[in-house]
Protein backbone atom coordinates (compact mmCIF):
# COMPACT_ATOMS: atom_id res chain seq x y z
CA UNK A 1 0.00 0.00 0.00
CA UNK A 2 1.25 3.60 -0.85
CA UNK A 3 1.83 5.72 1.97
CA UNK A 4 0.26 9.59 0.79
CA UNK A 5 2.03 11.99 2.87
CA UNK A 6 1.00 15.70 1.42
CA UNK A 7 1.68 18.51 2.82
CA UNK A 8 -0.95 21.16 2.82
CA UNK A 9 0.00 24.74 3.63
CA UNK A 10 2.91 26.74 3.49
CA UNK A 11 6.04 26.10 6.28
CA UNK A 12 6.72 29.48 8.40
CA UNK A 13 9.63 30.01 6.56
CA UNK A 14 7.67 30.68 3.33
CA UNK A 15 5.56 32.97 5.45
CA UNK A 16 8.07 35.18 6.97
CA UNK A 17 9.83 35.46 2.87
CA UNK A 18 6.36 36.46 1.42
CA UNK A 19 5.36 38.87 4.81
CA UNK A 20 9.22 40.65 3.95
CA UNK A 21 8.71 40.63 0.15
CA UNK A 22 5.14 42.33 0.65
CA UNK A 23 7.25 44.68 3.19
CA UNK A 24 9.62 45.68 0.93
CA UNK A 25 7.02 46.53 -2.01
CA UNK A 26 4.96 48.14 0.15
CA UNK A 27 8.40 50.75 1.27
CA UNK A 28 8.77 51.04 -2.14
CA UNK A 29 5.53 52.37 -2.85
CA UNK A 30 5.40 54.73 -0.23
CA UNK A 31 8.68 56.42 -1.05
CA UNK A 32 7.46 56.74 -4.74
CA UNK A 33 4.17 58.02 -3.97
CA UNK A 34 5.93 61.65 -1.37
CA UNK A 35 8.23 62.03 -4.98
CA UNK A 36 5.67 62.17 -6.65
CA UNK A 37 3.16 64.32 -4.47
CA UNK A 38 6.42 66.54 -4.32
CA UNK A 39 7.03 66.45 -8.32
CA UNK A 40 3.02 67.20 -8.45
CA UNK A 41 3.39 70.35 -6.15
CA UNK A 42 6.41 71.70 -7.99
CA UNK A 43 4.88 71.45 -11.62
CA UNK A 44 1.77 72.95 -10.29
CA UNK A 45 2.96 75.70 -8.45
CA UNK A 46 5.11 76.67 -11.97
CA UNK A 47 2.27 76.40 -14.11
CA UNK A 48 0.82 78.57 -11.78
CA UNK A 49 3.73 81.31 -11.58
CA UNK A 50 3.89 81.10 -15.82
CA UNK A 51 -0.12 81.61 -15.78
CA UNK A 52 0.29 84.67 -13.47
CA UNK A 53 3.37 86.15 -15.25
CA UNK A 54 0.85 86.00 -18.85
CA UNK A 55 -1.86 88.36 -16.78
CA UNK A 56 0.27 90.30 -15.09
CA UNK A 57 2.09 91.18 -19.05
CA UNK A 58 -1.54 91.54 -19.91
CA UNK A 59 -2.22 94.17 -17.45
CA UNK A 60 0.82 95.53 -18.88
CA UNK A 61 0.00 95.92 -21.99
CA UNK A 62 -3.68 96.83 -20.99
CA UNK A 63 -2.54 99.93 -19.00
CA UNK A 64 -1.95 102.86 -20.93
CA UNK A 65 1.21 104.03 -18.31
CA UNK A 66 2.70 100.68 -19.31
CA UNK A 67 2.96 100.01 -15.85
CA UNK A 68 2.46 96.46 -13.72
CA UNK A 69 -0.33 96.06 -11.40
CA UNK A 70 0.66 96.43 -8.19
CA UNK A 71 -1.28 93.21 -6.81
CA UNK A 72 -1.35 89.96 -8.96
CA UNK A 73 -4.92 89.56 -10.65
CA UNK A 74 -5.19 86.46 -10.85
CA UNK A 75 -6.12 83.20 -9.19
CA UNK A 76 -3.96 79.94 -8.47
CA UNK A 77 -5.21 76.77 -8.27
CA UNK A 78 -6.75 75.38 -5.05
CA UNK A 79 -3.01 73.94 -3.82
CA UNK A 80 -0.76 76.98 -4.09
CA UNK A 81 -0.78 80.97 -2.50
CA UNK A 82 0.57 83.67 -4.21
CA UNK A 83 2.02 86.99 -3.26
CA UNK A 84 3.54 89.75 -5.07
CA UNK A 85 3.10 92.00 -7.74
CA UNK A 86 4.48 95.15 -9.41
CA UNK A 87 7.68 96.70 -7.78
CA UNK A 88 9.90 99.96 -8.48
CA UNK A 89 7.17 102.16 -9.03
CA UNK A 90 5.32 99.10 -10.94
CA UNK A 91 7.95 98.85 -13.52
CA UNK A 92 8.90 95.62 -12.29
CA UNK A 93 7.39 92.86 -11.00
CA UNK A 94 7.79 89.58 -8.58
CA UNK A 95 5.85 87.40 -7.25
CA UNK A 96 6.10 84.33 -4.81
CA UNK A 97 4.15 81.23 -4.96
CA UNK A 98 4.28 78.38 -2.35
CA UNK A 99 2.63 75.16 -2.51
CA UNK A 100 -0.07 73.87 0.13
CA UNK A 101 0.80 70.31 -0.89
CA UNK A 102 4.20 70.52 0.32
CA UNK A 103 5.75 73.51 2.36
CA UNK A 104 8.85 73.10 0.87
CA UNK A 105 7.90 74.22 -2.65
CA UNK A 106 8.85 77.59 -3.29
CA UNK A 107 9.64 79.44 -6.64
CA UNK A 108 9.41 82.71 -7.86
CA UNK A 109 9.50 84.85 -11.16
CA UNK A 110 9.75 88.38 -12.09
CA UNK A 111 9.20 90.28 -15.62
CA UNK A 112 12.70 89.46 -16.51
CA UNK A 113 12.38 85.80 -16.22
CA UNK A 114 11.15 83.03 -18.32
CA UNK A 115 10.78 79.81 -15.98
CA UNK A 116 10.23 80.15 -12.55
CA UNK A 117 13.13 79.72 -10.41
CA UNK A 118 13.56 78.79 -6.16
CA UNK A 119 15.95 82.07 -6.32
CA UNK A 120 13.83 84.88 -4.69
CA UNK A 121 13.76 88.19 -6.09
CA UNK A 122 16.02 90.75 -6.16
CA UNK A 123 13.67 94.13 -6.23
CA UNK A 124 13.90 96.17 -3.46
Amino acid sequence: MKSRDRRYGMTIVEVVVVIAALAIIASVAVLGYGAWQTRLAANETKADLLSAKAAMDSARNVNAASTYPSTINFTPSAHVTMTGGGTNSNVNFCIRAQSTRSSSVVYYITDQLVEPTQTACTYP
